[in-house]
């Protein structure tokens, strides 16, 4: 199953991202790629092999040949590469959605609507947090600092609430720090054992 990159890039994505992406393919208007996508989704989710003869057949109406196997390959080409353009543009589309985020926070601060700006920027920081999104707790802090700043508001109040917010950011840093060194020193660990264990492979080999 795995032995085509289409099947292996189709497996990355989640249940609604499959029916996401099924309507984009449907958009463009190319049936072929409508068809092999319909065709390995359910393959995938069977867990029954690709037999390349059955999907040309169902795909292009007539049998597989050596000679017309470059149809087959070019349908795979194109499905593969519009998967993962639809993968690339989901975190795009994260990235653009947190910059609108942010623009509409830097229009509420010029406008004056304070009362709203906190409230938004309290609900963006509680996301954030959730998903431990380090980068945009790190933007939604950078603004908020410049914002207290130019407006004047360097209160007691709001130094306390800042202390709160980045008491949480660093504990999630520092988490997110300590996972990552634990995992290096796991794999530290494995390339170290298996290192012995090939050294030694030929000594037992000999005797």
């Amino acid at each position: 199953m795995s032995d085509y990159k289409i099947i292996e890039r189709i497996s990355l994505l989640t249940e609604n991202e499959r029916r996401e992406f099924k309507k984009v393919i449907k958009q463009e208007g190319n049936k072929q790629q409508q068809k092999l996508y319909d065709i390995l989704s359910d393959l995938i989710i069977s867990g029954k092999p690709a037999e390349k003869e059955k999907l040309f057949r169902k795909i292009f109406g007539t049998s597989w040949t050596t000679e017309r196997d470059y149809l087959l390959r070019n349908v795979f080409r194109h499905l593969t590469d519009a998967v993962e353009d639809f993968l690339r543009s989901k975190v795009t589309d994260k990235k653009h959605e947190q910059r609108k985020e942010l623009l509409i926070l830097r229009r509420m601060i010029e406008a004056g609507q304070f009362t709203s700006y906190e409230k938004q920027f309290s609900s963006l920081i509680e996301e954030a947090e959730k998903a431990a999104d380090l980068d945009f707790m790190a933007d939604l802090y950078d603004l908020n600092r410049d914002f207290l700043t130019q407006q004047k508001l360097i209160t007691i109040s709001n130094c306390e609430k800042a202390e709160q917010n980045l008491e949480h950011y660093w504990q999630l840093r520092i988490r997110g720090v300590m996972h990552e060194l634990a995992s290096a020193y796991v794999y530290q660990g494995f390339v170290q054992r298996s290192k012995r264990v090939l050294v030694a492979e030929p000594a037992n080999l000999q005797t």
